[in-house]
Order: C-alpha cells, then sequence, then structure tokens
C-alpha cells in the first residue's frame, strides 16, 4: 500500500530503550491491544509482533492509538497499517503512518525522536530566558543595532519569551542545541498566518568544531517534513525572512528557490525594509487620496499586479481575499493563549485608483526581534503614481495603533525607496515554501550539505597539505 511517493531521502528512524509501546481498541474484534514499537519517525512507525499475535490487516485505521514511553509520556495520533512485510525467525512487522496529530503531541514525538538522534537537540522544550537571551548576543543575532531598537522593550519582550517558550502553546515550537544547559543552536517557528508558519529565529555559535547551525537547520527539515501533512495542524506553508548578505540562509533558503524556478512552489520576494518613527497623531491625507479596508475589487487588483512581478505565494499565504474559514481564527487562537495577533489589509487610492495595499499586522513586541509580525507589509501597485509624502501620511494613521516608538516597514518592490530618494535600512527576503515541496527542499538541503562539507575538505587539502 502506498499512501505517499517514495522519497530519495526519509525522515530517519530510531529504536528508543525502553520500548515505547502503543495501544489501541481494535476497530474489528473490539478488543484492547498493546504492542512493542520496534521503531519510529516523526511520521511513522513499525512493530514485530509473532504469527499467533497477528490481528492487523493492511489498510487498517485507528483513530485513537496511543503511544506510551516509560510510563511517564503520552502521545495520541490518528494511525493507518500501512504494509506488512514477514521477517527472520517468523515474525510479522507491520508499518504504520501517522495520518493526524495535534502539534503538542507532534512536538512529543519530534523530541523523542530527535534526542535519540544526536542528545543535544531539544523540541519545545522549557528554556532558560536568561540563558537564551545570552546566546542571542554572543551568536551575533542581536547586533548593536538591533539592541539599540528593542532595547526599550527589552523586559516585555523577555516575559513573552518566557511564555512563548515555558507553556509552549499551539502558537510557537523551538528547536535547541544544548549541551550542559547552554544553548549553542536555536531556532523557533511561529504561526504567523492561518496556515502559515515562520520561521523567526534561526542562529548558532560553535561548540567543539561542531556545525551547528546546519544540524540545527536539518533538524528544522524533519520536523517540517512530518508537521506540514497533519490535518489538524493546518500548515500549507513555511516562509523566513532573511538578508541577501547572509551566506548561510541564503545558500540553504534561496538558493533553493533559485534552483527549482518555480515561484509556485517556493518564491523569493526581496523588500526593503524602513523602521517609521511614530509622531504620535495621523496626519491627514491630500484631496483625492483615501485609505480604506480592502474590496474584493482591490484584491483582485492586487492579485493581478502581484502575478506579474512575481507569481510568488505571499497572497496565497495572507489569504485575505477569501471568504472567511469555519473554526478558530488566528486572533481566538493567539487570544486563547494570552496573545495578540492581527491581520488587517487596507486599501491606498487616489481617486478611486489602487496606488497600494498596507497589510497591517499587529502582535506582542518581541514575538519575532525584527518585528515582522508587528509592523506593515506595504505592496505598492504603482510606484510612480504614489509620492513618499503620501504614503508616509498613510503610514502615520496607525501611529496611535502601535505602542511602539518605530514602526517596522517592508516595502515591495524593493526599488520604491530608493527610486523615491528615501533612506532606507536594509533588505529583506521573503522565502516562502509550498508544504506539498518539502520532499525537494528536504532532498536538496541534504544533498547541499554534503557538497559543502566535500568542498571544504577539499578546500583544506590544497591550503595545508600543499606538496
Amino acid at each position: 500500500m502506498n499512501r505517499f511517493p517514495k522519497k530519495k531521502w526519509r525522515n530517519p528512524r530510531v529504536q528508543v530503550k525502553p520500548f515505547p509501546n502503543i495501544a489501541f481498541d481494535h476497530p474489528a474484534v473490539n478488543k484492547r491491544i498493546q504492542l512493542d514499537i520496534h521503531d519510529l519517525s516523526v511520521s511513522g512507525f513499525s512493530v514485530e509482533i509473532s504469527p499467533d499475535e497477528d490481528v492487523l490487516t493492511v489498510g487498517m485505521i485507528i483513530p485513537d492509538l496511543t503511544m506510551n514511553y516509560a510510563g511517564a509520556l503520552q502521545i495520541k495520533c490518528k494511525a493507518q497499517v500501512l504494509y506488512r512485510r514477514t521477517e527472520k525467525k517468523k515474525k510479522i512487522r507491520y508499518g504504520f503512518v501517522i495520518l493526524d496529530m495535534d502539534v503538542v503531541n507532534y512536538n512529543r514525538l519530534s523530541h523523542m525522536v530527535m534526542n535519540v538522534i544526536d542528545p543535544g537537540t531539544h523540541v519545545a522544550d522549557e528554556v532558560d530566558v536568561d540563558q537564551l537571551w545570552e546566546f542571542l548576543f554572543d551568536s551575533g543575532f542581536i547586533y548593536p543595532r538591533k539592541y539599540n531598537l528593542v532595547q526599550a522593550y527589552r523586559e516585555p519582550m523577555k516575559e513573552t519569551y518566557r511564555r512563548l517558550y515555558r507553556d509552549n502553546p499551539e502558537i510557537t515550537t523551538q528547536i535547541t542545541y544544548q549541551q550542559n544547559g547552554r544553548i549553542y543552536g536555536h531556532a523557533s517557528m511561529v504561526r504567523s498566518y492561518r496556515r502559515t508558519w515562520m520561521v523567526h529565529h534561526l542562529a548558532a555559535r560553535p561548540l567543539n568544531n561542531k556545525r551547528t547551525g546546519l544540524q540545527v537547520l536539518k533538524q528544522i527539515m524533519h520536523y517540517f517534513n512530518g508537521l506540514y501533512r497533519l490535518p489538524s495542524v493546518g500548515m500549507d506553508y513555511m516562509m523566513f525572512y532573511f538578508r541577501p548578505d547572509n551566506q548561510f540562509p541564503d545558500h540553504f533558503f534561496g538558493g533553493f528557490a533559485r534552483h527549482f524556478k518555480n515561484p509556485r512552489a517556493c518564491s523569493l520576494d526581496l523588500f526593503a525594509y524602513l523602521n517609521y518613527p511614530v509622531s504620535g497623531v495621523g496626519r491627514q491625507l491630500p484631496a483625492g487620496w483615501l485609505l480604506e479596508p480592502c474590496t474584493g475589487e482591490d484584491w483582485e487588483a492586487l492579485s493581478h499586479f502581484y502575478r506579474n512581478a512575481s507569481d510568488g505565494l505571499l497572497l496565497d499565504v495572507l489569504r485575505l481575499g477569501e471568504e472567511k474559514e469555519d473554526g478558530e481564527s488566528l486572533s481566538q487562537l493567539y487570544a486563547r493563549h494570552g496573545f495578540i495577533r492581527s491581520c488587517q489589509c487596507f486599501s491606498l487610492k487616489q481617486n478611486g485608483r489602487l496606488k497600494a495595499v498596507l497589510i497591517v499586522n499587529r502582535s506582542d513586541p518581541g514575538l519575532s526581534l525584527s518585528d515582522f509580525l508587528n509592523g506593515i507589509k506595504i505592496l505598492i501597485t504603482d510606484a510612480a503614481g504614489l509620492p513618499w509624502e503620501v504614503l508616509s501620511t498613510a503610514v502615520s494613521q496607525w501611529s496611535e495603533f502601535y505602542k511602539i516608538d518605530k514602526i517596522p516597514l517592508l516595502v515591495y518592490p524593493s526599488h520604491y525607496f530608493e527610486e523615491k530618494g528615501v533612506s532606507f535600512e536594509k533588505y529583506y527576503n521573503l522565502w516562502i515554501i509550498d508544504g506539498h515541496y518539502a520532499r525537494e527542499y528536504s532532498e536538496y538541503m541534504m544533498e547541499n550539505s554534503k557538497l559543502r562539507i566535500r568542498f571544504l575538505i577539499r578546500f583544506l587539502i590544497k591550503r595545508y597539505l600543499k606538496p
């Protein structure tokens, strides 16, 4: 039975000692079944049984299965029997695929698997916030200029981190590489939009010549490769902002987008970034100009512009032109955990003609250190017809909305500020991947990490072992 296509690169399977077991009510014989797990990964597991214990059938779906580990940890999921194979000594092996589980149970499973692969890897573990803060400074993730921007909100940010990483709610997860409680690598993902997760921290520092940054990145891919296929998680896309001159993410993220050459699978959009000083009171727009909530017609015009300019995935992520979905909204999910998150769309027009769309994001300060979820993303559809003075006035309308000194602006197309003679701070690439292409990305990343190691070895041989 083939539920999923075969892969060149698969999530690693491990054997855990003592053996975890599974327990479930058999849907046909009305009996409680308990079996030891032979090996497992973040996407499935196998069991080995003798012929007289064989009560399983290929294709059988188990809607409520519990994994038990060491009498202390329980992981609940929905699973299906995928294959049956005869082993040595007349043993029978059955393989199971995990069909669904929530993110909390997935984090428990991921931690178990990844910690066996490398005991330094921890998934969704509680992290000492002071240790994390020290790591972010020492690794260079918080550099002096960034610190000057966040200094006034340092304590509220630390409190946000403490709540996020202590309670491990459904809106965030993290992977750390630790030794004796000290952090050497850290990656964090946050649910940024309804069906999108954003990598918002990725940093590392040396540990005994270990390539901790690459190790954490590999674990992100193991994690993502199992997460995106779970319906309860609701993940269609993963996104990541990075500076174009940062070689590590540009190679492993940007390199794949350039290699794959399909922006509907993996897109790369360049934004200009500016911190806009809050003046306190919004200024009045000139006559003929109007700022109002986006209409369906506005969204169609924006879609037409973006398809021609990029044809990427950003509008798919925002989903602002779609009807409201059933179930809990993103704002309600955040509020349930005591956090703020909202996303609103506004159109800037002159005499009824669309000039730009402003995506107004709001969240708790520090949810992302660059505040990508607590600022305004501006998509300019008519750069020639939009003076900076008018756009600046439109942005000033939210001066009282944000409780910060400067509003982070991300502007697309990235050449707008330069053409208008406006000083700005830097560029950011926005990388987005459709979860259906996680397999291709995983294979690319693993192959390229091997190539980089081989290149480094050849470089060292040529440099230090010359005849």
